[in-house]
């Protein structure tokens, strides 16, 4: 039996890295997705649209991600912000300026909102173990905590379960969440899309 070995440059022949223009078509297209992740993180309007510029900034200055893989490169780079903001709030985050932000008091009509309420790891190890089905040792590894305290935060979410899982039930069947925010408001906060 005959064993295939590659070339070690056969892994760019056989798929193209993304570039600006993909992950600008990719933050574009995906913007009110990417928002809502950031701000289920970091449970702070403008902390979300921090890490938001900021993991575009970073993807844009990614030179090894395949094209396939620019959307998950991107909501990692989000995740990874939203951490290190959230967990570490005098820690600086690359470009951010001053302030911690507007907090997010309450969002009428919001599906998720009861995860808003839910304290900064607890909330973390939700949104990216549940809703981004991200195992608990890749969740401990982003959020720089053992798989043990990782999964005693998530039995702590778990006597919130039940208005969680209607809130997510709602949010599946209503998969533009943040369609509250203004159109003007919306394309003021991606203008920078264009001007890259």
């Amino acid at each position: 039996m005959t064993r295939n070995r590659w070339p070690c440059n056969s892994v760019s022949k056989r798929g193209e890295y993304a570039g600006e223009d993909d992950f600008a078509y990719t933050f574009e297209r995906e913007q009110a997705r990417l928002q809502r992740l950031a701000l289920l993180l970091t449970a702070n309007a403008e902390a979300a649209r921090s890490c938001v510029r900021l993991a575009f900034d970073e993807c844009i200055a990614s030179s090894s991600v395949f094209k396939e893989w620019a959307l998950k490169w991107a909501r990692r780079m989000i995740i990874r912000n939203a951490a290190s903001l959230t967990l570490n709030p005098d820690k600086p985050l690359g470009s951010r300026n001053g302030g911690s932000g507007t907090a997010i008091a309450h969002i009428p009509d919001y599906p998720l909102e009861s995860i808003l309420d839910l304290p900064a790891l607890e909330r973390l190890a939700y949104v990216i173990c549940v809703l981004e089905r991200y195992s608990t040792n890749d969740c401990a590894l982003l959020l720089g905590r053992s798989p043990r305290e990782i999964d005693r935060a998530l039995d702590r979410v778990g006597s919130h379960r039940g208005e969680i899982e209607e809130s997510r039930q709602m949010c599946t069947a209503n998969r533009t969440c943040l369609e509250r925010l203004s159109k003007a408001e919306e394309e003021d906060e991606y203008s920078f899309l264009q001007s890259n």
